[in-house]
């Protein structure tokens, strides 16, 4: 199961444009935690509970996970 409290914000690639404090405070204004995906097995982790979520045709759950945005950064390496 996902967990509601987590703030999936912005999906960036070592973009200068938002920095993890202005993701923070987003999320804490959403009444959520940021999550950070840092490595590929975290991020097949996610796609799998959301086609968790889609087969499952829970478009309530669905649609307060996807209200959140999404944050994801994959860090190469």
């Amino acid at each position: 199961k996902l967990n509601a409290n987590k703030c999936l914000l912005y999906a960036i690639s070592q973009s200068p444009g938002v920095t993890w404090y202005e993701v923070e405070t987003m999320c804490q204004s959403r009444i959520g935690q940021p999550m950070m995906i840092s490595n590929i097995e975290e991020f097949t982790a996610l796609q799998q509970q959301v086609e968790y979520l889609l087969n499952e045709h829970d478009e309530l759950a669905a649609t307060l996970y996807f209200h959140q945005g999404a944050w994801v950064q994959i860090n190469d390496g």
